[in-house]
């Protein structure tokens, strides 16, 4: 198509007005980099390890509950429970037990601890008396399990009904689940295998977990590696549902969906029918999931195989984006955690039981988690603003056949109605482009949402190249065989040309606010870097200004990003960029902060800058690294040749 054409046979080298020529007229610039990285990089805060005081040092820390005022915590160690004193994090009593202690419950007041004794075949209970960890009390025994032909049961697992009268007790032995009246230690009911979907019973033993939620109770079966669902007011099986892998924890998120941990990722189901919606397997993040909380909209996982505990944010649109991760010690077992009621940022502490013989303490913002927050200059003008733009993938591969040419726009006072891609140069021709998104913006100060910049793309699709191209260095600009983007609002006001930078009266205005929306461009993957957009927020500058970002989104490769560098050409202006946030796509948005004495720019007014970006000796390019030293290319260089799609 013509586009195609255009855009493969021409380049242009030259710029005619230069950003160093301003800066180097302002002697008394001050240039600040304003660390901007969200503190999703930063989530594992204050880490320690718990004091192992007490007659008997933990060996093999396993299940730990937490008591509802958050005052103690309590581990299950091989045979002896531990208690911790969350505010002085030291073990400060300690008490014998039974041998393989499993499925740790304390009661709705508080005052009781149940434990599954496995190996003794017994539900022990130990009374808690006030605040003093020294009168937890000689355990006693609530109940002995009854054998199955001759053997006697094997309580694995435990689920308290809200009201804390009934327990119910799962047998690893029979793979039956028992209900206990908590005031009489009177089994009340037996609920027997479960039906698979046909109607027919499921041969099953060592049921897992237990999860009593909205009158349902749910039941992890390990070996066969099912979840079922059963109604605890109809008293018969819902439907059970095959997991991915060999479960081992489960959680209600939302109300109405299941999260199943199980080996190699996360199953997801309906709460309600346990239909498969989704599920995540990314074993760059997620290797063998274990024990896992739910934290407001964080789920919180302990993962054996990568040594970390793993925050995922449920609210994400694309679910298995919003990743943050502490490391923890060799194969973490359990969780526990409570929020800091006295605190202003929402922050949580969490526990993390590991094979190290340790128990870890660290703490995290929910805000910082659940959002991995994108915030860049976001001032509004009058006119519609576009901030940045590029391409994406903007390592084209000769075996490739589509890209997407995107461009990031800002609303002014008036929505926006239309965003097209145009030849430069009086050349006629120009194509629509459509919505592809909208960013959440976001003060990290304030926790406050600032705008809702909305990414735009334009599809390209052309005949299968065979042959690398030349790189095009300069596809942006005035001049002939350029190219630019124009933004137009619903009132008829025009937007700048992308890739000018303007200067003149532009006074801020209160930004549009918008809800994000997910981002649908091509999101491809190299094996290096890439980056995907670059640009100026605010790109109308007012004289009075005292700063702006240069703002770039950048993609990974195999590795994560190292650093991200504005260079001039020439050298000697080199700009470190820092991280200012994630996409829903996992492209990552960095910026680099200018700070300036208000009026530098007097005397700019009507300066119009159209050769920022390209190779010529006064121009400016993004750089970006990652870890084991791959880079990528320059933007605004689009290029040609062997880059193979990289799969995480």
């Amino acid at each position: 198509m013509y586009i195609e054409q255009k855009l493969f046979k021409s380049d242009r080298g030259g710029s005619s007005i230069l950003l160093i020529g301003i800066l180097s007229t302002i002697l008394f610039l001050s240039i600040f980099i304003k660390d901007a990285n969200s503190a999703a990089d930063q989530v594992c805060q204050n880490q320690t390890t718990v004091e192992a005081k007490g007659q008997y040092p933990l060996s093999s820390p396993a299940e730990m509950v937490i008591r509802v005022d958050d005052k103690f915590l309590f581990v299950l160690d091989s045979n002896v429970i531990s208690v911790v004193d969350t505010d002085k994090n030291a073990v400060v009593s300690q008490m014998a037990a039974g041998a393989m202690n499993r499925g740790a419950l304390i009661s709705p007041d508080g005052s009781t601890l149940f434990v599954c004794a496995l190996n003794e075949g017994q539900i022990l209970q130990y009374k808690i008396d006030g605040n003093d960890p020294k009168l937890f009390t000689a355990k006693g025994v609530l109940f002995n399990m009854p054998e199955v032909q001759g053997i006697k049961g094997q309580p694995s697992a435990l689920a308290l009904s809200p009201d804390g009268s009934t327990l119910y007790v799962a047998d690893r032995t029979s793979g039956q689940i028992i209900a206990l009246s908590v005031s009489i230690a009177k089994e009340i009911e037996r609920v027997s295998n479960p039906l698979d979907s046909s109607g027919i019973q499921i041969s099953t033993r060592h049921p897992a977990r237990l999860l009593i939620y909205d009158k349902t109770l749910y039941i992890l079966y390990s070996t066969s590696r099912h979840v079922a669902a059963y109604s605890l007011t109809d008293k018969k099986w819902i439907n059970t549902a095959s997991t991915g892998g060999s479960p081992s924890d489960m959680e209600i998120v939302g109300s109405d969906k299941l999260y199943v941990s199980r080996t190699g990722g996360l199953d997801i189901f309906n709460s309600q029918t346990l239909e498969l919606i989704d599920k995540i397997d990314d074993s760059t993040v997620l290797e063998e999931p274990k024990n896992i909380k739910l934290v407001d909209d964080i789920l919180l996982i302990a993962d054996q195989g990568k040594g970390s505990v793993v925050m995922l944010n449920t609210k994400s649109q694309i679910h298995d984006l919003k990743y943050a991760s502490c490391s923890v010690g060799r194969e973490p077992k359990w969780l526990a955690f409570f929020k800091d009621q006295s605190s202003v940022s929402d922050m949580v502490l969490v526990y993390a039981s590991n094979a190290d013989t340790s128990v870890i303490n660290f703490a995290f913002s929910l805000v910082d988690v659940a959002t991995d927050p994108v915030s860049y200059n976001s001032t509004a003008r009058a006119l519609p603003q576009v901030i940045a733009s590029g391409l994406s993938p903007s390592k084209l591969d000769i075996g490739g056949t589509s890209f997407d040419i995107l461009a990031l726009v800002r609303a002014g006072q008036n929505p926006i109605e239309s965003v097209s891609f145009n030849a430069s140069g009086g050349e006629s021709f120009s194509i629509a482009m459509e919505k592809a998104g909208v960013l959440e913006n976001w003060d990290l100060t304030t926790g406050v949402r600032k705008n809702g910049d909305e990414l735009y793309k334009a599809t390209v699709v052309f005949p299968r190249i065979t042959d690398p191209l030349p790189t095009l260095t300069a596809a942006w600009g005035s001049g002939n065989g350029q190219f630019n983007i124009t933004a137009r609002d619903t009132a008829g006001q025009y937007s700048h040309k992308f890739p000018d930078v303007m200067f003149g009266d532009y006074p801020a205005i209160e930004p549009i606010i918008k809800e994000a929306e997910p981002i649908t461009y091509i999101s491809t993957q190299r094996l290096a870097p890439q980056i995907v957009m670059a640009g100026f927020s605010p790109c109308l500058i007012d004289v009075g200004d005292s700063q702006f970002d240069i703002i770039a989104v950048v993609r990974e490769g195999v590795r994560p990003i190292e650093n991200v560098t504005l260079r001039l050409n020439t050298g000697g202006f080199d700009i470190a960029m820092q991280k200012a946030g994630t996409l829903d796509n996992r492209d990552k948005v960095y910026k680099g902060m200018l700070t300036f004495p208000r009026g530098s720019f007097d005397g700019m007014n009507g300066v119009n800058l159209d050769a920022l970006w390209g190779p010529g000796a006064g121009q400016f390019k993004i750089q970006a690294i990652d870890d084991m030293s791959q880079r990528s290319h320059d933007f605004p260089n689009i290029e040609f040749g062997d880059f193979p799609e990289y799969k995480p």
